[in-house]
């Protein structure tokens, strides 16, 4: 990904590998350091990378985040036997990247597989109308 490039893009997107636990793994790799003024000749600093997961949407508030980049949530388990059908907005959620910005006016769905002569492919207006909400 980095291809020669600031590794700083790569580890804003992967944001799980920032961690303790990671850091410690890959310390015995490491060569050295580079001095503080060859960090940022010609190369964006850490700084200046956006971060992939700005344009995550808003989440429940009463989610148990495990992880806020990427998401990964939980709802409390007295929510879970309230009703036969887990409300969507509480609804696990597990990321592992940024959350993708669509265009809604031109997103389609491709589906292939066993028991499929050929792909299918659905817009989400279609989804919305021949699939029930639950």
């Amino acid at each position: 990904m980095s291809s020669g490039g600031a590794l700083e893009p790569f580890w804003t997107l992967f944001a799980v590998h920032k961690t303790r636990e990671v850091f410690k793994m890959l310390e015995k790799y490491r060569i050295g350091n580079l001095d503080s003024k060859d960090r940022t000749v010609g190369k964006p600093g850490v700084d200046s990378t956006p971060d992939p997961y700005d344009n995550d949407p808003p989440r429940h508030p009463v989610l148990r985040v495990r992880s806020k980049k990427p998401f990964n949530a939980e709802p409390p388990e007295e929510l879970l036997t309230q009703q036969f059908f887990t409300p969507k907005e509480i609804f696990f959620v597990r990321n592992h990247l940024p959350v993708p910005e669509i265009d809604i006016e031109n997103y389609t769905l491709e589906i292939e597989g066993f028991g499929l002569k050929e792909p299918k492919t659905l817009t989400l207006d279609e989804i919305k109308k021949k699939f029930p909400k639950h």
